[in-house]
């Protein structure tokens, strides 16, 4: 709050760069208060030569700094998509890390028999959700509370700065998520279609390539 109870003073080279744009602004504003790392000196503004040219650089900035717990989250929500719940999350992280040859006994009724990654990944959402990357997002029809990214850009920032290889890994897992199974053919082979597509990008035309291809 400003000096006089009422808000506090915008920088006019804030609202410069945001050139009008209010989610840019608010990230611009949230970036400046969450992260003070990314100020020129402690509790004062970032020079304006520092000040993220656009947008998307902004928020690629602020996604590339989030601590390891918060970023890793953020990675497997943004290969399910714009909205996801908690479950969802620590099935596709247990997927992952057996498919890395960790945990695999845990696979199995994932959020029942690992309720520390339930813990974790609530934790990171948050975080996520004080910083405004994440918000609360519809419930009907879901067994477990939904998440969903802050605006359709913070998702597709989010998933553009994942390599091709850790795509390809969280889309054939995700394939397998139960809502991606109730959601029809279409989802699942959504996803199986973006798994081969990269690692054919990649040059991986190997046997798993081809079944991820048979099966979508």
């Amino acid at each position: 709050a400003g000096p006089d109870g009422g808000p506090a003073p915008v920088d006019d080279r804030l609202l410069a760069r945001a050139g009008g744009n209010p989610l840019y602004l608010e990230q611009l504003l949230i970036g400046d208060r969450a992260d003070p790392a990314a100020a020129s000196r402690p509790g004062e503004p970032a020079a304006e030569e520092d000040l993220p040219p656009t947008l998307q650089a902004l928020l690629g900035a602020r996604i590339g700094a989030l601590a390891r717990a918060e970023r890793g989250v953020v990675d497997l929500a943004a290969v399910i998509g714009r909205e996801f719940t908690a479950p969802e999350l620590v099935r596709l992280e247990l997927s992952v890390r057996a498919g890395e040859g960790h945990d695999a006994g845990q696979l199995a009724g994932a959020t029942g028999a690992a309720p520390e990654h339930r813990r974790y990944v609530e934790e990171a959402l948050a975080v996520l959700g004080r910083r405004r990357l994440v918000e609360s997002g519809p419930s009907e029809g879901r067994e477990a509370a939904a998440y969903r990214f802050s605006s359709g850009l913070v998702h597709e920032v989010a998933y553009a700065s994942l390599s091709k290889r850790a795509k390809a890994e969280r889309h054939a897992w995700a394939a397998e998520l139960p809502s991606v199974l109730r959601s029809g053919d279409g989802a699942v082979g959504g996803h199986l279609e973006r798994a081969y597509r990269y690692r054919a990008e990649l040059g991986l035309l190997d046997d798993p390539a081809r079944r991820l291809r048979e099966r979508a």
